[in-house]
């Protein structure tokens, strides 16, 4: 067997392959691909040129929720998807909008202009920034009620819906957001749950670098980050 995923620790996507990778104890290489600094050769594993991509011996996968199901499907131990019918649609639709919904706000609107572009030497834009607090407390509301009587989103244990949702989360802290406890008690202590797992914390130490750098730039130009 000889896995080998292709993208950057700080993406949320690539960590939630990641997560998945570790849950399940699969060895595998990790090869860095930056976007817009993709190598020559990278069309051909995603011609979206999107991270991540994922090399399983000769076949090639694209796009990490795919990537997640298809881990699922060749190594079943540790499972993280639900094999009854409608909690495994409710985990897709977590997933699905954790993605989709969340990552609009937290990674493309906080954490892209507060640290990737500033790692880029690229300016943030402020209006993207501020759209943040209007467009994500509704969604945070629905996930709040969602934990309500629940240590998980698919009941008491720990799924892929999960994974997709802290990863989004992490990035969003890393963009200096943070979840309200006093208005979100449910979602923070979920978060709180699920960065006790033994997973969690390497994946967390591997981001420090370039959080620090972007971090430096942002002071030296004067921006918030």
């Amino acid at each position: 067997m000889s896995l080998k995923l292709h993208g950057v620790s700080l993406s949320p996507f690539v960590r939630k392959v990641r997560m998945v990778l570790a849950i399940k104890k699969l060895d595998y290489e990790f090869v860095m691909a930056i976007p817009k600094r993709l190598p020559e050769h990278y069309e051909k594993l995603n011609p979206l040129g999107r991270i991540p991509a994922l090399e399983h011996n000769d076949l090639v996968l694209a796009d990490s929720a795919v990537i997640c199901h298809y881990l699922e499907q060749v190594f079943p131990d540790k499972p993280l998807i639900p094999s009854d019918p409608f909690l495994k649609a409710r985990c897709e639709w977590f997933e699905k909008f954790a993605d989709y919904e969340l990552a609009q706000h937290m990674t493309f609107g906080l954490f892209r202009n507060r640290i990737a572009r500033i790692l880029r030497d690229e300016s943030p834009v402020q209006a993207e920034i501020d759209a943040v607090d209007i467009a994500l407390p509704p969604l945070l509301d629905y996930l709040e009620q969602q934990l309500d009587g629940h240590c998980f989103l698919i009941g008491d244990t720990l799924t892929l819906a999960d994974l997709a949702l802290l990863s989004q989360c992490i990035n969003f802290g890393y963009g200096g957001g943070s979840i309200d406890h006093e208005r979100y008690p449910l979602l923070f202590e979920w978060q709180q749950r699920i960065q006790q797992q033994s997973f969690y914390q390497s994946l967390i130490d591997e981001d420090k670098p370039l959080l620090e750098m972007a971090l430096s730039k942002a002071n030296d130009a004067g921006y918030k980050a």
